[in-house]
């Protein structure tokens, strides 16, 4: 976990001047909304060796429900449209 944040952080200094804003932060907390942070993103989500992404990796990196939560439309539509479109090789 340690190494998975320091990547991170350092991705979200972009000026690599070694301070903390709130920009860098909101950067690193939600990576997904930075394009500046998509390789650390994409190299998050294949960590597991296996060299795919799963459904669960994709949603997971957006949403995690908590105690029971239901999941929102948005999710379900990402779900589809993983499986319809992004999956490219079926393989999930």
């Amino acid at each position: 976990m340690l190494t998975r944040d320091e990547r991170g952080l350092r991705t979200a200094d972009r000026d690599r001047d070694g301070t903390t804003t709130k920009d860098k932060f909101t950067a690193f907390l939600h990576p997904e909304e930075y394009d500046h942070m998509k390789a650390v993103v994409i190299q998050e989500t294949v960590e597991d060796g296996d060299g795919k992404i799963t459904l669960d990796e994709y949603i997971g990196d957006m949403f995690t429900p908590e105690n029971g939560e239901s999941e929102p439309d948005w999710v379900l539509m990402e779900k589809k449209h993983f499986t319809e479109f992004r999956d490219t090789n079926k393989v999930h």
